[in-house]
């Protein structure tokens, strides 16, 4: 009895210890980071390496392989320099047994490869970001933002059948997303407003922390993204794409076909003029959608980054929208919204760049 319970004692422990990984949740080619080309690093035969960025929130971690250098970038990234033809790379810490990962692809000389480790308990599905502020006087203000992942495929873009609708500026279209990403779980709010801009850049027309800022145009919220992206060692903030949008607010990976954002019954995901007329609400009043994103219909309109453009019948790839145009898109409907067709995840309003609207606010993208 004492050996068959020190044998189970042992066993569990090792099950334990299995459960303590680290763990890779993503690795994958960036062929438009051009790192290694501009920062390069020879091997002892004068040929280039390879880049692979390492996101690992550990303290001093020791890398392993065909590795030729390692830079410490931020508070959590390192760029391991490596072989032409690397393989596999080994991560050591204090604090978890060894990681080894054999790469899907061999690392070729002058390319860049994104690799996302994890540590126990992290939730690849989120993922909170901590902004960081020297005011000047020596102490450091942070601010955490939560972002939810919208794992890279194809979806039906428009108006498809579920959006009962007869525009013609929005034809269904099939849209391949070729790159995760991460997308607010919540549109901007005043408090992370003020903490980039400060209190005197906030110009909403209803108040509150966690209210979604307000009455702003597309350049304030380009200088906005612009200061925030100084704030973090990892990675870019910047507007979504409008397939990036609407495809966040269909659900993504996860997505059911709903007419709005997480549900077809819009009183249950939306703030919209009927229950909602006297102005905004805080973020994460109503249900979100299928990854945990809140209020993508209704409460704010979203500003996307593309020029607006009628949508063609034909399959693309990572649409960014033309080149040059007269106003932007902004999405999702809002408090003021007396047609409850705006809140569809389908439908597409304009936005003048240097206008400011009463009913228009953001959500950010987050990418490595």
């Amino acid at each position: 009895m004492k050996k068959f319970l020190a044998m189970a004692l042992s066993l569990t422990l090792s099950a334990g210890a299995w459960a303590q990984n680290l763990k890779v949740s993503d690795f994958h080619h960036d062929p438009a980071d051009i790192t290694p080309a501009v920062e390069r690093v020879d091997d002892l035969n004068g040929d280039p390496c390879g880049l692979v960025k390492v996101s690992l929130s550990v303290d001093s971690p020791e890398f392993e392989g065909d590795v030729v250098k390692t830079v410490h970038k931020g508070k959590s990234e390192y760029w391991v320099y490596m072989v032409d033809g690397s393989s596999y790379l080994n991560i050591k810490t204090d604090d978890y047994p060894a990681l080894r990962y054999d790469f899907p692809e061999n690392v070729r000389g002058n390319n860049c490869y994104i690799m996302d480790v994890i540590r126990p308990g992290e939730n690849p599905a989120r993922r909170t970001l901590t902004l960081r502020f020297d005011d000047g006087t020596g102490e450091e203000a942070t601010y955490k933002l939560e972002m939810v992942l919208c794992k890279a495929g194809r979806f039906e873009m428009g108006d498809t059948p579920e959006q009962y609708s007869d525009e013609t500026d929005a034809k269904a279209h099939w849209v391949r997303i070729s790159r995760d990403y991460y997308i607010g779980e919540t549109e901007v709010t005043q408090d992370l407003w003020e903490f980039v801009m400060g209190i005197d850049a906030n110009q909403s027309i209803i108040h509150g922390p966690k209210f979604p800022v307000d009455n702003i145009s597309y350049e304030q919220a380009e200088r906005f993204i612009a200061s925030l992206n100084k704030m973090v060692s990892v990675g870019i903030f910047r507007l979504p794409t409008e397939a990036e949008w609407e495809y966040a607010a269909r659900g993504a990976h996860k997505m059911t076909r709903t007419r709005f954002a997480g549900s077809d019954r819009l009183d249950e995901v939306a703030w919209y003029y009927e229950n909602s007329p006297e102005g905004t609400h805080k973020v994460k009043g109503k249900a979100p959608n299928e990854i945990g994103a809140y209020d993508m219909s209704g409460n704010v309109w979203e500003l996307c980054s593309d020029w607006k453009e009628d949508f063609k019948d034909k399959e693309v790839t990572d649409p960014q929208g033309p080149q040059k145009g007269k106003s932007r898109v902004r999405r999702g409907g809002a408090y003021d919204s007396k047609d409850p067709l705006q809140m569809r995840v389908a439908y597409r309003r304009r936005s003048v760049p240097n206008e400011q609207q009463p009913s228009v606010g953001l959500r950010l993208v987050w990418q490595r």
